[in-house]
């Protein structure tokens, strides 16, 4: 071997320089895939929530052997997203006229949660009974809040205290609110961020008292101060 073949006479090898865009476009299509998975994730995680609280339609009425057939049950309403009151304005506990329902075959548990609301501050609670939409306590989910467009404010209270509720909202005038206890429905949940919502509630309608007295209007909740971070906790509740 010369000299100069140990020197490098000859030209030094030249490198290809890679081009970057085929990892750019890789890195693009790994970062889509990924934002679709948890578009997915998130879409799932809603469609699981309405599930949880959606309620079966009622099973009519059945008349004993020899009987007459039993009367029709009151329609039911239409269902309300969970969120489709955040711009009502809440009630406080004090305000509200609600009754207690069983649509389940759990005897006196209407009774119970009666007493359970007159304890945290419902003072207008009607006589529990059992519910007409479902004769035969075959309501399968924990509960309904039924109310008509006067009773949304005291709905949306009620919807923070039971966020595992459906939402119904029938034909009714007045501003009467139904609580309406199904077949998984254990007692009521009151944890910590209920109560502090709760107290801002009543605190705000303390300090901006009804004009023309009753409940406040419907809409406009803009100026009441409820802290929307325990209005979230409140609804991660596992329902």
């Amino acid at each position: 071997m010369t000299a100069g073949s140990l020197s490098g006479g000859g030209r030094a090898p030249r490198y290809r320089r890679r081009r970057p865009i085929p990892a750019l476009v890789m890195l693009v299509l790994l970062g889509l895939g990924a934002t679709i998975v948890w578009l997915k994730v998130i879409d799932n995680h809603t469609k699981d929530a309405t599930a949880s609280v959606h309620c079966d339609p009622p099973t009519p009425a059945t008349a004993e052997p020899g009987q007459p057939a039993p009367p029709p049950a009151p329609p039911l309403g239409q269902h309300v997203d969970q969120n489709g009151l955040d711009q009502t304005l809440a009630a406080t506990p004090d305000q509200i006229q609600i009754r207690v329902l069983n649509a389940s075959k759990q005897r006196g548990e209407a009774a119970l949660v009666t007493e359970n609301l007159k304890q945290l501050g419902f003072s207008q609670v009607g006589k529990p009974d059992d519910d007409p939409v479902y004769p035969q306590g075959s309501m399968t989910c924990r509960s309904q809040i039924r109310f008509g467009a006067q009773g949304a404010p005291a709905a949306r209270t009620m919807s923070l205290l039971e966020p595992c509720a459906e939402l119904i909202k029938d034909g009714r005038q007045d501003a009467t609110v139904d609580f309406v206890i199904g077949k998984k429905f254990d007692d009521l949940q009151v944890r910590t961020e209920t109560q502090q919502v709760l107290k801002q509630i009543v605190d705000w309608s303390a300090q901006h008292p009804p004009q023309t007295g009753g409940l406040q209007s419907v809409q406009g909740s803009a100026g009441q101060q409820i802290d929307q971070a325990l209005v979230d906790s409140i609804r991660k509740t596992a329902c």
